[in-house]
């Protein structure tokens, strides 16, 4: 089935990749680009039979004997488009081209004689993939073997991910699906047989971990019971990573630095490529050696409340190689299962003693877990594990820092300690565990775990691989447990409360009816939905220090969730923290604290430090193994009968797993025939050449085996991406059409809107011989979408902008009694305004979206503007002005705005 050559998207037939691409404006642009180009040929356009995972402009297939119209494409559903094509350069529709200065990025190159991440020729293993597919064609089977062809395998897919095993047996078994599919299964025992064919990723083993008797210091004294510790070996998990050909262009093997200048003074952190640790890190391994930095997050969940309070204790397992996009969306699997912790109450120890064994128990399985790295690391690959839980995994108590040497007494202090040392810590437990006695050891306030996992692992300095976590440090410790605490102890719940039922709505944005006080369970939405509006909630009523203290928290949440930061970014975070300890005295004088010694405050101390050295922290938040605790804890156990359930876990997960790898196997043998059929098409070069290049590129001249560094350009953006301007519905709806002026301004409270309209049309068509009048009839419309260019700070991979929605609808009275009336609509917006001297940002109303009256329709672009009517507060209440969204894209609504 043909795909888009550009974004890969599914079409029936290579006709409607034409279709496609007039549509699409993304694929519309890339295919001018591409048509540019002088070796490429106009009977000649990108179509594929698979989706490209490289640059689409390197896969061209012929295919269809004609080009797409772009010029006049069809109009879909919502066509009303208007492309935005000032900002890249292109005609903008008046016989003029404007041009925007593209921000350029700068990348720094490690150095080329230590062979970074280059690859062992010596080296001639192939991929999984490779192998299953000559076992196939060795035992003349097909690829969708051992189902039957591709519509076999496709219901089998559908069967395993939407159905339970009843209701698999239950389909499998009516009358209709065995007459008219004939099908190689004919019941579930069938048909879970041929799933556990498919080749699975690396296998599941269950070791029994022994519990310490009463007073014994560690799970190897003599048992009184035994728990199972299922686990996989981390070792083939990391290859299954490193393997899987969908990662191959999402991977990174060396360091580099991205600068802002070319004098490489702003620096840019993003991927944990980017950052300052890889670099590091890099120069204390051998030449050719590539790091793989081990993330490794755990979280316990509960698997019911109603059911024996069941709970389970996942480990996932993912590579700092692979870019944060990929690696946060699970779809992707970019995380693999390592394993489950066996989750104990301990009842058979006494209470003062199941904590202490708790955390020994712990250690124990996360180095059963981790122990196929230890070797792995000394023979030169690297291990980072950061993680949660982080006082469990630091070996120390709940009210000390897991990464820093701060006293206990010090932590509201804005002060930067020393590092914990790997070392001194192993020493200091050891010290313990001899004489019973380590000054060190109460000092830093260690518990008495004398193995940790984390000793002996090479190449890891443990107390700095402690990345931060946003979601339980800021949404819900310093945002929720403490800000929102404070303002309620000073100006009153009630008050809080009342401030927010009374708050106007706004798409996408939730309105608490009832306040917060009431909202007994906290997620991350609830704390992202109060952040946007906090500040303003507080405004009329709050202290000014108060504002001080809560503007400063906030606007540290908002700079910590960057998905790109640079040296100004980190500046600004690092003021907001000063900000906060300069003004937090005020909460001293209320009376609300007595110090600060807290431990969610004291961590936003090393935010900085940790995104210079590992990269931006918004993929390396907890809220990824939150959502995968549902496919990898909460479904498996859904799955099961609830009884004995972590074997039958771990069967459910391997055959889920089976289906995912087949697929993908899919995807690569399509890509591969596809690739085949390109090059079977193309001229042979020469061997020579070849040799010749080969010989030079391994040689490589003196000269660059001197460089130290390597800059290169690159703009910031992957690609410049036609974007729409704006989009409104293709009809105008019943009972917004022909609307007269008068109509117009008493249902859209449009006041003055005749002589606004009528500045409008003067300065666009000073020539012009019709001017409006009161009798002119407009076309309006409920609603127009936005299209505002993304922001490499907020956006990453594939998102290119943002869509706004505004509405501006006037009140509708129904007729019908049993359906409530519609009450009006008019949404707030920013407005940009632009002239020779300066650009000004104002709050504008939208009170109506009209085309032009089709006697206007001599405008130098398409017929049918789209006009908007706004109100500045800025000029006064009654102040009316018509702003195109088309002809000046400077001076028209930017982006939708809440107004309180």
């Amino acid at each position: 089935m043909p795909r888009c050559g550009f974004c890969g998207h599914l079409v029936a037939t290579a006709a409607s990749v034409k279709r496609h691409i007039q549509r699409t404006p993304t694929c519309c642009y890339k295919w001018n680009l591409w048509l540019q180009a002088p070796q490429n040929h106009l009977s000649k356009i990108p179509t594929s039979t698979h989706h490209f995972l490289g640059d689409p402009f390197e896969h061209m297939d012929p295919g269809i004997a004609e080009e797409p119209e772009v010029t006049s494409p069809r109009p879909s559903k919502r066509a009303r488009v208007e492309d935005a094509n000032a900002e890249h350069g292109l005609d903008d529709g008046l016989g003029s081209t404007k041009t925007t200065e593209t921000s350029q990025l700068f990348t720094r190159h490690y150095p080329s004689k230590a062979n970074a991440g280059a690859p062992l020729k010596s080296v001639t293993k192939s991929c999984p993939f490779e192998k299953q597919r000559v076992v196939q064609e060795d035992n003349e089977q097909g690829p969708y073997s051992p189902f039957r062809d591709e519509r076999e395998w496709d219901l089998a897919q559908w069967l395993m991910n939407s159905l339970k095993q009843n209701q698999i047996d239950e389909y499998l078994k009516l009358p209709i699906t065995r007459e008219r599919s004939c099908l190689s299964f004919h019941n579930k025992y069938t048909f879970l047989k041929k799933i556990d064919e498919l080749p699975t990723g690396p296998s599941w083993t269950c070791e029994m971990v022994p519990l310490a008797e009463s007073g014994g210091s560690s799970p190897d004294t003599p048992d009184v019971d035994e728990l199972e510790l299922w686990k996989r070996d981390a070792g083939e998990c990391i290859r299954e990573l490193f393997q899987n050909p969908a990662f191959r262009d999402h991977m990174a093997y060396a360091p580099q630095e991205i600068y802002k200048d070319e004098g490489c003074t702003k620096h840019v952190y993003s991927e944990m490529a980017n950052a300052e640790w890889w670099w590091e890190k890099q120069g204390s391994l051998p030449a050719g050696a590539t790091i793989a930095p081990v993330i490794i997050a755990l979280d316990k969940t509960h698997l019911s409340n109603f059911r024996g309070d069941k709970s389970a204790w996942p480990v996932y397992l993912t590579v700092g190689n692979i870019d944060k996009e990929t690696r946060h969306q699970p779809s992707a699997h970019a995380t693999i299962l390592l394993g489950y912790i066996p989750v104990s109450k301990l009842a058979h120890l006494p209470e003062n003693e199941r904590l202490l064994e708790g955390y020994r128990l712990f250690h124990y399985c996360m180095r059963r877990l981790l122990e196929p790295l230890y070797a792995m690391g000394r023979e030169g690959l690297d291990m980072l594990c950061p993680d949660g839980q982080q006082c469990l995994l630091a070996c120390c108590k709940e009210n000390r820092c897991p990464r820093c040497t701060v006293d206990a007494n010090a932590r509201g202090d804005n002060v930067q300690s020393p590092l914990h040392g790997v070392p001194e810590t192993l020493e200091a437990l050891k010290q313990h565990e001899r004489s019973g006695e380590s000054e060190h050891f109460k000092k830093e306030g260690l518990r008495p775990v004398y193995s940790p996992f984390w000793e002996g692992l090479p190449h890891c300095d443990f107390f700095s691989c402690f990345t931060p976590d946003i979601l339980h440090q800021l949404h819900k410790g310093v945002f929720k447990d403490h800000l929102v605490s404070w303002c309620m102890a000073i100006l009153g719940s009630e008050e809080i409360d009342a401030c927010f039922k009374s708050l106007s709505e706004f798409p996408g944005l939730r309105r608490f009816k009832n306040g917060i006080s009431t909202v007994s369970q906290w997620t991350g939405s609830e704390h992202k939905t109060m952040e946007k509006v906090f500040i303003g909630i507080l405004g009329p009523h709050a202290n000014a220090r108060l504002l001080k203290v809560a503007r400063a928290l906030i606007d540290f949440i908002y700079l910590a969730q960057l998905q790109t930061h640079t040296t100004d970014t980190l500046a600004a975070l690092k003021s907001s923290l000063d900000d906060f300890h300069r003004n937090k005295e005020i909460l001293e004088q209320f009376g609300i604290r007595e110090h600060f010694n807290i431990p969610k405050i004291h961590s936003m101390i090393h935010y900085v430090a940790s995104i210079r050295s590992r990269g931006a922290a918004d993929r390396f938040n907890s809220e990824a193994p939150e959502r995968l605790h549902i496919d990898y804890a909460k479904e498996a156990y859904r799955a099961s009968n609830k009884r004995d359930y972590t074997a039958q876990m771990m069967l459910w997960l391997q055959r889920q797993e089976a289906v995912v790898l087949c697929s993908s196997y899919l995807d690569w043998i399509r890509e591969r025939r596809a690739r085949m059929d390109r090059n079977a098409t193309r001229p042979v070069s020469g061997e020579s050449d070849c040799e010749d290049e080969d010989q030079d590129s391994d040689t490589g001249s003196d000269d660059q085996e001197e460089r130290t560094v390597q800059l290169s350009m690159a703009p910031s953006v992957p690609m410049p991406t036609l974007l729409p301007r704006y989009q409104v519905a293709m009809k105008s709806p019943k009972g917004y059409q022909d609307l007269l002026v008068n109509q117009l301004e008493e249902r859209f409270h449009a006041t003055n809107f005749l002589p606004a309209f009528s500045t409008f049309i003067e300065q666009r068509l000073p020539r012009g011989t019709i001017r409006p009048s009161h009798f002119d009839r407009f076309d309006c419309y409920r609603r127009v979408t936005l299209f505002t260019p993304a922001h490499p700070h907020v956006t990453t991979g594939t998102k290119f902008a943002f869509k706004s929605t505004l509405w501006a609808t006037p009140p509708s009275q129904n007729l019908q009694a049993r359906v409530t009336s519609r009450r009006a609509h008019f949404d707030t917006a920013f407005i940009m305004e632009s002239t020779s001297d300066s650009t000004q940002v104002c709050v504008g109303r939208l009170r109506a979206i009209f085309d032009l009256p089709p006697q206007f329709w001599q405008f130098p672009t398409s017929a049918g503007i789209r006009t908007v009517v706004h109100t500045f507060r800025t000029t006064g209440p009654k102040y009316r002005d018509v702003q195109d969204l088309s002809l000046d894209p400077q001076s028209c609504p930017q982006l939708l705005c809440h107004r309180y």
